[in-house]
């Protein structure tokens, strides 16, 4: 069991900066509005944040996680992969080899991505998708859980399905 102390600030009050930081909801549409408020009131940076990884997940040393990173259980994440800033992978997620993950990304359980993958910022990849070798998905974009991903996905858009097809805009964030 992993434990720390937390504290809980009122509103307009100053957080002790000398605690690390982690986040405490999940979802781009979440997390950057948080962060974006306690960066412009209190000066919080990337660098007052920790990661918090399970012990039971895999990361290669060859890659790198930038902080206000969240890997849950059985996660593995394999060679030469790079995370952003506050990117969320949830349990049983399989990250492949030489991949981007931009900031404030969510992955959630069981997910694959493949190899040589690029996911924009703020990008949300629902339960069970899968994510073939080389593709791309734009920022800001949603991809539907169970979705097989064969192609690019274009930032901004709501998208799932098999094979993962682009639905409509996504109107409810943008990072």
């Amino acid at each position: 069991v992993m434990e720390f102390p937390y504290s809980v600030y009122e509103k307009n009050v100053a957080p002790d900066l000398s605690i690390p930081f982690v986040f405490g909801a999940s979802g781009p549409k979440n997390k950057y509005p948080i962060f974006k408020y306690f960066s412009e009131k209190f000066g919080i940076q990337p660098s007052h944040f920790k990661n918090i990884i399970h012990n039971s997940a895999y990361v290669a040393m060859s890659s790198s996680i930038a902080m206000g990173g969240f890997i849950e259980q059985k996660v593995v994440i394999s060679s030469q992969t790079a995370l952003g800033f506050g990117v969320t992978v949830k349990r049983g997620a399989l990250i492949g080899h030489h991949c981007i993950i931009g900031d404030f990304v969510d992955i959630n359980p069981g997910v694959v991505i493949s190899g040589k993958v690029s996911v924009g910022k703020g990008t949300v990849i629902g339960s069970g998708s899968v994510l073939i070798d080389g593709i791309t998905v734009g920022e800001n974009s949603y991809i539907g859980a169970g979705s097989v991903v064969t192609k690019d996905i274009r930032a901004g858009v709501i998208a799932y399905g098999n094979p993962c097809k682009v639905i409509r805009e996504n109107t409810e964030w943008k990072i």
